[in-house]
Formats: structure tokens, C-alpha cells, sequence
């Protein structure tokens, strides 16, 4: 089915709803600048314009912010709303934890539009949390990722160096594990104090690894090996599926609760998952560990490939879309500021995308494309701002 769009008047009234929503263009932002002649807030309205509308370095947004519709857009009189140099300035002394509450606000907002949650096969719900080691501005991060209808990057930790990875790791958790019910995990993190802590909070979380060496793994092994002799005990199934991505399998998925192993003080579920590609006859082999008993096999391998989405979403193409390897600046403080701000850049894409497709503003294709609609609302704003200097977004 092609796409259609009703107007880009619709585009850009639910662009501003969103904003007005979250109070975006209101809200109070500061930095280290001395009697600045431009606000922070301006800047930071500027820069989460790049994931959007696909820009990939300071300089294609300095030229864009001298066009007449950035500038009405952002509500800026100036001939150019701000220049790169000024950008990097600001971001050297930008508030992180101002652009953190945005990113939780736009979290409050995905959860009151219903979008924060995964509905399993089952119809079970629930709240993912994903982390994922990620490369952005050169430098390495971890990046927690909150999984549901639509997919948000709420927060953001610098790895220091490789093999640092679980340091930057805990501290995202523990900053975001109490908005989820379950974090999704691969095999570095089984780290037993940490799962004890995990459900000590009341939270679950589901490993996904393949390593056959852990004493779990090995002691499920048994079972599942003879499965047929322990049907009362092991789950077993197999099928076909075809993937988010349109790939192919066949699986076979064998799980088992109730296991015990030293140094955790909770009881464990253990699952084996063999796939074969249909196409490519490729074959994989994989074990998932949750400390939610009451999943069954298949909701543990479903949600597992829940981390799919963040290999395979918009945000990890980003270095496609708006070059997010790209060192747009030097500075660490600055670097994770400007981090932040593509995250709510591409936070506010994300929904603005599930409302499009949900009100019918554009007709949902098999697969609607990132640059696609990045390329409507930008012809969008060209239309409304570009010809009615009357009609731009309240700043006030």
C-alpha cells in the first residue's frame, strides 16, 4: 500500500502538540555562558532538530538554522539562530540533569499514550529495559533503552575504557531499573550479586548467553537432553516464526524452573533455543536465564528478542541517518550533553512516527522508512514556516 500524507499542516500541528505536550520550548535549561546572547533553550531547540531531520554534523545545522523555517520554528528573530562555535561552547557547561528530566518526561508521556509497554504472544505485559554497549561521537557508551511500542534511548554512560563495560553498565541500572519491570541482558552480565540486587528491588531480569560452561546451564543440559522422561518438569517446543525483519526460522525451545545455583538467593529458569534460517540454513544455539518463574519458554525466548529492536531500530542506524558515530564535539561533558539531546531528537521521531501511523496522518507501508518520513517532516516545515511567518511555534 503506498503512504499517504493528509497535509503538512497536520504534520506540523502534531509536531507542535508534542512540544507544547511536553513543554519543550518552556523549559528551563542552563549553562556555564556568562550573559549569553543565546539562550540555552534556543540551542538545545536546535540540536534535537538533528536525528529528525537526518543532519550530520554542526555545520549542515548551522546552515540549516539560517533558513526562514528553523529560524520560525525555533522562535528566534535572529538572521541565524546559532553557530556551531556557539553550540560547542554552551555544551561544555550544558545541564545534563535538565535534559535528563526531558528524556524521563518523554518516557511519562510514551507511558500515558499507552506506548511503554511489550505485549508478549501470550498477552502478557510488561516494561523492558535494554542495555547495550553503543559507539557514539568516537567514544564507547552504554546506552539504556526502554522497549515497548515505541522504543526510547533514555540515558546514556561513559565507558571509560574497554573491559569497563559492567561499571558504566550498573550505573545506568541503577538510575533506571525502577521503570521497568524486567531488564534484558546478555551473557557479561551474569554476575550473581547483581541478580540478587536486581530482585531485591523488585525487578526481574533475563540473560541471554552462549556460554555452556555455567553450572545453570549445565545442570538444565541434563534435563533438557531427556526431556521426554521429564515432561512434567521441562517445556518443550518447536514451530516456525518469521522475525520483525522478515527472516525465516524453524526452533526448537526447551525450558526448565526451579533451579538453584550458589550465590543466588533466588530460584532460576533456565531455556535452550536452537533456530535454523530457512533460507541460509544458518543455525544458532542459545540459552536465556530469568529470575521470572512464571514466564513460560516461549515468552522468554520472545522476549529475548526483544534486543533485536535495538540492534536493528532507527536509533542504531543512526550513523546511517544523522551520523551518530560523528565526533560533534570534543569536550566529555559536552559530548554527553549533546548525547542526551539526540536521544530526545530521536525520542521525539519515535512517537511522532507511532502517531502518524496510529491517526492515519500517513498510511502504514509494510515498512516506513526513517529517511522517509524524516523527508516529509522536513518538507513539512518548508511548507507551514517556509510560506506563513504568522505561523511558527509558540516559545513563550
Amino acid at each position: 500500500m503506498r503512504s499517504s500524507i493528509t497535509g503538512p499542516h497536520i504534520i506540523i500541528s502534531k509536531m507542535k502538540d508534542l512540544c507544547q505536550r511536553l513543554k519543550l520550548f518552556g523549559v528551563k535549561i542552563g549553562d556555564a555562558r556568562k550573559h549569553p546572547l543565546i539562550s540555552p533553550v534556543d540551542i538545545f531547540k536546535s540540536l534535537f532538530l538533528i536525528p529528525i531531520l537526518r543532519l550530520k554534523s554542526l555545520n549542515q545545522l548551522d546552515n540549516y538554522l539560517r533558513l526562514p523555517e528553523a529560524r520560525r520554528f525555533i522562535g528566534s528573530k535572529r538572521e541565524m539562530v546559532v553557530s556551531d562555535s556557539t553550540v560547542q561552547r554552551s555544551l561544555k557547561g550544558f545541564s545534563l540533569d535538565s535534559v535528563r528530566k526531558i528524556l524521563k518526561a518523554i518516557a511519562v508521556f510514551s507511558k500515558a499514550r499507552g506506548y511503554h509497554k511489550v505485549t508478549l504472544s501470550s498477552g502478557r505485559k510488561l516494561v523492558a529495559g535494554i542495555i547495550d554497549g553503543s559507539m557514539i561521537g568516537k567514544r564507547l557508551c552504554s546506552v539504556f533503552y526502554e522497549i515497548g511500542k515505541v522504543n526510547l534511548a533514555v540515558d546514556v554512560e561513559r565507558i571509560e575504557k574497554r573491559g569497563k563495560e559492567l561499571t558504566a553498565s550498573w550505573k545506568l541500572m541503577e538510575r533506571n531499573l525502577s521503570d521497568v519491570d524486567m531488564v534484558l541482558v546478555d551473557g557479561l552480565y551474569y554476575v550473581k550479586e547483581r541478580i540478587n540486587w536486581i530482585r531485591s528491588q523488585g525487578k526481574h531480569i533475563l540473560i541471554k548467553t552462549t556460554e555452556k560452561g555455567l553450572m545453570i546451564i549445565q545442570d538444565a543440559e541434563e534435563l533438557f537432553q531427556h526431556y521426554k522422561e521429564f515432561k512434567d518438569e521441562v517445556e518443550y517446543y518447536e514451530g516456525n516464526q518469521v522475525r520483525e525483519d522478515g527472516k525465516k526460522f524453524s526452533y526448537k525451545l526447551w525450558a526448565v524452573g526451579e533451579l538453584r545455583t550458589d550465590g543466588v538467593d533466588y530460584p532460576l529458569k533456565a531455556a535452550k533455543v536452537e533456530t535454523v534460517n530457512l533460507i541460509s540454513k544458518e543455525k544458532e544455539t542459545y540459552y536465556l536465564i530469568t529470575t521470572w518463574a512464571e514466564l513460560t519458554g516461549l515468552e522468554m525466548k520472545q522476549a529475548g528478542q526483544l534486543r533485536w529492536r535495538v540492534e536493528n531500530n532507527a536509533f542504531k542506524k543512526g550513523n546511517e541517518q544523522f551520523a551518530l558515530k560523528h565526533a560533534f564535539i570534543n569536550d566529555e561533558h559536552g559530548w554527553e550533553a549533546m548525547t542526551l539531546i539526540l536521544f530526545v531528537g530521536f525520542n521525539l521521531f519515535e512517537i511522532l512516527k507511532t502517531q502518524f501511523i496510529e491517526e492515519g496522518i500517513i498510511q502504514a507501508m509494510r515498512r516506513v522508512t526513517y529517511k522517509w518520513i524524516s523527508q516529509l517532516i522536513q518538507r513539512a516545515m518548508t511548507i507551514v514556516y517556509g510560506a506563513d511567518p504568522m505561523l511558527c511555534l509558540d516559545s513563550s
